[in-house]
């Protein structure tokens, strides 16, 4: 993850609280939209055309060499999205999600200090219950450890 999405361990990561009833806004029993579902594995690509998938087969379905990640989603309308970046291909949608959903804040092993100093500043005025931790590089092992700050 750290490699992938957190921009080689120089941004942060989000920890949600997976129980938060933000998680579970589903509006029916067969709704797909707004609650979080698991993302399935699979060796193969799927063999139907784009307009023939299921919206489990477009969207939570990923090649098992990511299968480490044990990734969650949940998927939304984008029309129902709080703020539009325009970029240059696509636009990217942001949602807005309650600061009681967030559970803890892990920053990059090699994080600035001044991004640093102002993501802490945030975090202590508007999210003073989330725990925040600093990840480092084991100088022993092959993995990532975690201090509590």
């Amino acid at each position: 993850m750290w490699a992938h999405y957190v921009r080689s361990h120089t941004g942060f990561c989000i920890g949600f609280d997976d129980n938060n009833p933000f998680f579970n806004q589903k509006r029916s029993d067969r709704d797909e939209l707004y609650h979080l579902r698991k993302v399935e594995y699979a060796k193969d690509r799927p063999t139907k055309r784009v307009m023939e998938l299921t919206g489990v087969e477009l969207l939570l379905v990923k090649s098992e060499d990511w299968f480490y990640e044990q990734e969650w989603r949940m998927c939304a309308v984008l029309s129902d999205s709080n703020r539009v970046i325009k970029v240059d291909m696509y636009p990217i949608h942001l949602f807005n999600f309650p600061k009681s959903a967030v559970k803890e804040v892990i920053l990059g092993a090699r994080m600035e200090n001044k991004k640093k100093d102002q993501l802490l500043n945030v975090l202590s005025s508007k999210y003073e219950n989330v725990v925040v931790k600093q990840a480092s590089i084991s100088p022993t092992e092959f993995k990532i450890e975690f201090v509590e700050l």
